[in-house]
């Protein structure tokens, strides 16, 4: 397995050895999963896509990714990673059914999870000890699918536990308040100079302060927001091409384009009846794990 953070190439021999190798032959149960239809649940909190990915998958994460293999035998704790956004994945094919989250963009997650990881390394974080109820839940998502409703539910049992806190994050409000315009109507493609007026900072100022919270440059949340609102649409039977131009692509050579930066493969590959993909949406609101309120004098 391949990860990078930037440019930097570095080759994870230990984390393909321990993690990726089955120790035995796969029981009837993980045959099952690898023939179960893919799944790509969205929400307005996170993404999880979980089954078989296409070969050669390939993907740069737009937001903290939690990847967690489903398939073999591991020890306890193992087969799990923690990437920060923004990371390269070069999946091996033989990887087996994953569980891939897209975590929230405003680092909340991606806050509560870290300490709980035991090894880090300028790649992200592995070895999750309190990973296997997870692990378990997700089995049973692939094997026998849940609600969207339920199957969000229980993520959000799993990753924001009522007894963790990250009392060292602090939202910065002018950033909620641009994710939250940027949201309010996706065709509107409002310009970094009117963002940046509505929060009283300049260009560059906000430029700053968007990715040092959430890890990723406006334009590339921007485009993130975009390609959950052409799966909404397509859940909801419209065209691809009509989805994508509706949600502000040019058309779908982009929509396409882009789809394949994030994920790794192109979207025909699953929004094609051969695919085989099961899209189903979560409508809600969106709400910050622990109801945390942003804070009032974010850092400048």
């Amino acid at each position: 397995m391949l990860f990078t953070n930037g440019s930097r190439i570095r080759r994870q021999t230990r984390l393909s050895a321990l993690y990726w190798a089955p120790a035995r032959k796969p029981s009837n149960k993980e045959n099952n999963e690898m023939d179960a239809s893919p799944r790509l649940l969205l929400s307005d909190l996170r993404t999880v896509f979980i089954g078989v990915p296409p070969a050669g998958t390939r993907l740069q994460a737009p937001a903290a990714t939690l990847i967690l293999a489903l398939e073999g035998s591991v020890a306890q704790g193992q087969g799990c990673w923690l990437l920060p956004p923004q990371s390269l994945l070069a999946q091996p094919p033989a990887a087996g059914p994953l569980l891939v989250c897209f975590l929230d963009v405003m680092g909340v997650d991606l806050a509560l999870l870290k300490p709980q990881f035991v090894h880090q390394d300028s790649t992200g974080w592995s070895h999750w000890p309190a990973v296997e109820p997870l692990r378990a839940s997700a089995r049973h998502w692939l094997e026998a699918p849940v609600p969207a409703s339920r199957l969000f539910t229980e993520l959000d049992v799993h990753l924001t536990p009522a007894s963790a806190a990250p009392h060292d994050l602090r939202l910065d409000d002018r950033v909620v308040h641009v994710v939250e315009r940027i949201k309010e109507d996706i065709s509107l493609n409002l310009s970094l100079a009117h963002l940046a007026q509505s929060v009283g900072l300049s260009e560059a100022h906000l430029a700053h302060c968007f990715r040092e919270q959430t890890g990723v440059a406006i334009r590339r949340y921007r485009l993130w927001h975009r390609l959950y609102h052409t799966a909404v649409a397509i859940q909801q039977g419209q065209t691809l091409t009509h989805a994508a131009q509706d949600a502000g692509f040019n058309d779908s050579a982009h929509f396409s384009h882009t789809f394949q930066r994030f994920f790794g493969f192109p979207p025909s590959s699953l929004f094609t009846p051969q695919g085989g993909l099961q899209i189903e949406v979560l409508q809600s609101p969106y709400t910050r794990p622990l109801s945390m309120q942003p804070g009032k004098n974010a850092p400048q």
